[in-house]
């Protein structure tokens, strides 16, 4: 289904910024919910934890940037507190917009893949479409902007 892409340590592209678990595009990709999802999670986790602390400890961090890190903290800590007319508001639309824009029945929001596949389904194309789109592509943001990659496709046996 897709996922976040990491390298052996579980850092993205963006220099400093891991993930691991089900967000990534792993053993078993994203939103993959099953047996091998804990295990995954509880390994991986534990991997790319140790290597994500050991790149922040690496940094030099300049004068005041522990203040700076707190107050960021605290401001993090009052929008998800639930608290608050801006933290109410801040999750009403967030979750107005994802289920307006990346819920589950998708038509033209999901442009680059015009087919069903799995729990991507596009009102517009109800089927599977294995012979244009059995494969892989990986989406980046550019320079230029978005830039989407058809990664070598595989057969149906696979």
């Amino acid at each position: 289904m897709g996922g976040v892409v990491v390298d052996e340590h579980g850092e993205t592209s963006c220099p400093g910024l891991f993930a691991a678990g089900e967000v990534t595009a792993g053993a078993h990709g994203a939103n993959r919910l099953g047996g091998n999802a804990l295990a995954e999670v509880i390994a991986m986790g534990s991997l790319v934890g140790k290597a994500a602390a050991e790149k922040a400890m690496s940094l030099r961090h300049g004068h005041g940037f522990d203040d700076e890190a707190q107050q960021q903290g605290v401001l993090l800590e009052s929008l998800f507190s639930g608290q608050g007319e801006l933290a109410k508001k801040l999750i009403c639309e967030l979750k107005k917009t994802m289920w307006l824009n990346a819920g589950i029945i998708r038509n033209r929001v999901a442009l680059e893949r015009t087919e069903s596949r799995g729990a991507h389904f596009r009102k517009d194309f109800p089927i599977e479409d294995n012979e244009d789109w059995l494969r892989n592509n990986q989406i980046k943001k550019t320079n230029f902007g978005i830039q989407v990659n058809q990664i070598a496709g595989f057969s149906e046996h696979d």
